[in-house]
C-alpha cells in the first residue's frame, strides 16, 4: 500500500514537473514570437526615418545629413546584434525546457510524446545546404536584415567622405 502511494507521488510529481516545463516552453516561444513582430515593427520605422532624412532637402538637415543617416543605420545594425542575441537565449531556453520534457514523457512511459517529436525534427528537405528549419528561417531574415543596415552604413559613410 505504501509503495503504491509512493509510486502515485512519484508520478505526481513528474507530472507537475512536465506541466512546468512545457508551461515554460510556451512563454518562451510566445515571448519570442513578440520579439520578432517588435525587432520588425522597429525595423520598419528605422527605414522609414532613414529614408525621410536621405530623401530630405539638404536645407532640412544641412550638413548633419549624412551623419544622422549613418547614426540611424549603426543603430539599426547594432539592434539586430541585440535581437540575435535575445533570438539565441530563446532558443536555448525553450530547446531546453522541451529536451526535460521529453525526458518525462519517457519516465512517465509515454511513448512517441510530442515533446520526443519536438527535440528531434526531421531535417530532410534543404535549400542549397541551409536546412529548412524555423529556426534557419529566422537567421536568414536577421542575416538579411543585417546585411541592409550594413550596405546603409557604407553607404552614409560614402556620402560623409564625398
Amino acid at each position: 500500500m505504501v509503495d503504491q502511494e509512493e509510486k502515485q507521488s512519484d508520478r505526481d510529481t513528474l507530472n507537475i514537473e512536465y506541466q512546468e516545463c512545457v508551461t515554460h516552453s510556451r512563454f518562451v516561444v510566445s515571448t519570442r514570437f513578440s520579439y520578432f513582430v517588435s525587432f520588425t515593427t522597429f525595423f520598419l520605422i528605422l527605414v522609414g526615418g532613414f529614408h525621410y532624412v536621405w530623401t530630405a532637402e539638404i536645407d532640412v538637415f544641412g550638413k548633419l545629413k549624412p551623419w544622422i543617416m549613418l547614426s540611424i543605420s549603426l543603430f539599426g545594425f547594432y539592434m539586430v546584434g541585440i535581437v540575435l542575441i535575445l533570438e539565441l537565449r530563446a532558443a536555448q531556453l525553450y530547446r531546453a525546457s522541451d529536451r526535460r520534457a521529453a525526458n518525462l514523457e519517457r519516465l512517465m512511459g509515454i511513448k512517441d510524446g510530442i515533446r520526443q517529436i519536438f527535440v528531434m525534427p526531421e531535417q530532410r528537405k534543404k535549400f542549397f545546404v541551409i536546412p529548412l528549419t524555423h529556426t534557419a528561417g529566422i537567421g536568414m531574415f536577421y542575416g538579411a536584415i543585417a546585411l541592409i543596415w550594413f550596405v546603409l552604413i557604407l553607404f552614409s559613410v560614402y556620402q560623409i567622405m564625398f
